[in-house]
This record gives C-alpha cells, sequence and structure tokens, in this order.
C-alpha cells in the first residue's frame, strides 16, 4: 500500500478516508478547500467534512458511501465524477474528483483517496471531463500492463514522482537534464492519455493495488 506522504504538498486537494469514512489523512490544499481545520478534521466522518454534492445537486457524501462500496466491490482501479462543492463563501465550485482504493494486504481492510482539482474544459455550461479519461477508464490496469505502455526510464521517472521526488530530484538521480525529465513526463502523458501529473501519478499508483489476473 503506497504512502499517503505523497499527496501531502499537492497542489490538487486530497482527502483519505478509512473503510468506515472516518478521515485518516487531508492535505492543505483539501483543508484551504473545504475550508477546514487539518487537526480538527482527522477522525471526523468524510461526510461532515467533505459535504459533496452530484452534478444534479444531490448529497454525494453521507454515511453509506456509492463511490466506495462500488470501486471495493468491483475492482476497480479508479473511479472519475464530477462534483459540486459549495464553500463557505457561496461559490459554487465543479470539481474533478478521482478516487482510488486503498486495501492494506494484512489486514484486507479497504480505504479510499478522493482526490480533487477544479475543472476547466466547459461544454454547454457543464465541466468536460470525456476528452481526458484516457487511461481511466473501467479497465483493470495492472502495473505490468501501464509499464508496458511506457519506456524503462519513463518507468523510472514515474516510480520517482510517485514517491514525492520533483523533477529536479529525478534528473540528479538519474544523472540526466531537468529538460530531458521534463520531456520523458510529457510522453508518459501522452502514452497514458492524461494531462496532469497527478494523474500519471494515481494511474501507476492504482494499477500496484490492482490485483494481477
Amino acid at each position: 500500500m503506497f504512502s499517503l506522504d505523497v499527496f501531502e504538498n499537492s497542489r490538487e486537494a486530497v482527502l483519505a478516508v478509512d473503510e468506515n469514512g472516518v478521515v485518516i489523512m487531508i492535505n492543505r490544499a483539501a483543508a484551504s478547500l473545504f475550508g477546514v481545520d487539518r487537526r480538527r478534521v482527522r477522525g471526523m466522518r468524510c461526510w461532515q467534512t467533505a459535504r459533496l454534492l452530484t452534478e444534479d445537486g444531490a448529497p454525494l457524501c453521507r454515511p453509506l458511501c456509492q463511490i466506495q462500496k462500488e470501486l471495493c466491490g468491483n475492482d476497480r482501479p479508479v473511479a472519475r465524477d464530477l462534483v459540486i462543492f459549495h464553500s463557505s463563501r457561496g461559490e459554487r465550485i465543479v470539481l474533478d474528483c478521482l478516487t482510488i482504493p486503498r486495501i492494506a494486504k494484512a489486514s484486507k481492510r479497504s480505504a479510499c483517496l478522493h482526490l480533487m482539482a477544479p475543472t476547466i474544459s466547459m461544454v454547454s455550461g457543464l465541466p468536460d471531463v470525456s476528452a481526458t479519461k484516457g487511461a481511466f477508464a473501467d479497465r483493470p490496469m495492472t502495473k505490468d500492463i501501464v509499464a508496458r505502455m511506457l519506456t524503462a526510464r519513463e518507468v523510472e521517472i514515474l516510480e520517482l514522482l510517485s514517491r514525492g521526488r520533483r523533477t529536479r530530484d529525478a534528473a540528479t538521480l538519474l544523472s540526466v537534464s531537468v529538460a530531458t525529465v521534463r520531456n520523458h513526463i510529457e510522453h508518459i502523458h501522452s502514452k497514458l492519455g492524461v494531462h496532469r501529473r497527478i494523474d500519471a501519478v494515481l494511474l501507476w499508483l492504482a494499477s500496484a493495488e490492482t490485483p494481477r489476473s
């Protein structure tokens, strides 16, 4: 099971909950988005913290989490949803929410990691994420499958990024230039069908959690 420390300084909002919906990690971006104190939120129920809505305005965050149920019941590596959040200032924020399951192999206990970023692309007044789903389709993706889509060097770089390393760190560790690492990252995005570094990292981490068939 991968470390949540990878997402601590992510610009995207990240919220991790255990199988009972209790918040076990919330990063700075998520605390700022939801307007909460990180120290007080840990240990609270996720639906008391996030208060997310579906596109139709129905409560998404509730005691029985449908997203977590679907992920853990169908072995899906990633779920992607458009969600709505109303800030304390009355703003209606549309978020692109990626969710991946985390399963502790020893205890078999499940948990979910939610990563949220404001949407940018708009079609008919609503965010359009259909063109950016790419590798986040509902098909199972093992690490072997993802690795076969990339070169050995790209796999090395993606693994370093998933451990929280920055571009310059990866360049130093691999004895290449920063520009070379950036080029590799662009190729990774293109091959995996994603547009953000964090999406590529999430796919890599999700594939590591997916059992091989």
